[in-house]
């Protein structure tokens, strides 16, 4: 295996390594306890508290803070309305724009007794778990990568043209989706840089002049082989 080769293999197991990190953090990031249902992005929603001292019901049950996914605090000391043993507070969906998940802090008393909670919620776009996007997104862009070798070992402009396109559908949907329950600024560029390549990719196989000094592989660092004019047989051309 040839030095460039090696960077470049290098350098996709490197992002495939990044990529893994990424989903092990999203799948752990949060030990918080969630609400069951998941909330349409600009959908109200009922944001419950209960419980008791003990021996009675909570005097009052406050949010103390609500927390957006980009770790904003949103809203705070909202005063939640009593029905016995249960508080409940309606967030108006004008605050449930952001996707991602949000971080509901409160308070209950009994004038001597005080204890505090804490919950979340999710938002996505459609109102279903996100918990697949995480391994569709990971999928999508191995397999991107994947075209991508590919297109430089075969160096066929057609596979680097299909690659592109799978790049920026990846990036597209990072873009949208996030990993899985982490959709921030974090994310947001990760699916610009991914965009940009799959346009580069995109671009480069669509528009270049294709021929044996103007290769695919010659733009993405390979390094054309001194060729004997009369070998016809020899199909190793990069060193």
């Amino acid at each position: 295996m040839n030095k460039n080769k090696l960077m470049l293999l290098i350098m996709v197991m490197s992002i495939m390594t990044i990529l893994v990190g990424t989903m092990v953090s999203a799948a752990d990031s949060s030990t918080i306890q969630k609400l069951p249902q998941e909330v349409t992005q600009g959908q109200s929603i009922d944001l419950p508290q209960g419980g008791s001292n003990g021996t009675d019901a909570w005097t009052y049950c406050n949010i103390t803070r609500l927390i957006d996914p980009d770790h904003d605090v949103l809203l705070t000391n909202l005063v939640m309305t009593k029905n016995g043993y249960s508080f409940n507070y309606i967030l108006n969906g004008a605050y449930t724009q952001d996707i991602g998940a949000y971080t509901v802090e409160t308070i209950c008393g009994d004038g001597i007794n005080v204890k505090s909670g804490i919950y979340s919620f999710e938002v996505t776009t459609t109102g279903a778990s996100t918990g697949n996007s995480l391994w569709m997104a990971l999928l999508l862009i191995i397999i991107s990568l994947v075209l991508f070798m590919v297109a430089l070992y075969a160096d066929n402009q057609y596979i680097g043209f299909i690659t592109g396109i799978s790049f920026v559908v990846s990036g597209m949907y990072v873009m949208i989706y996030g990993f899985g329950g982490l959709a921030d600024l974090y994310t947001r560029t990760i699916a610009i840089v991914i965009l940009a390549f799959g346009m580069i990719v995109f671009f480069i196989s669509a528009f270049h002049e294709y021929g044996d000094s103007n290769s695919l592989a010659n733009y993405f660092g390979g390094k054309l082989k001194e060729r004997d004019e009369y070998d016809h047989f020899s199909r190793d051309d990069y060193d």
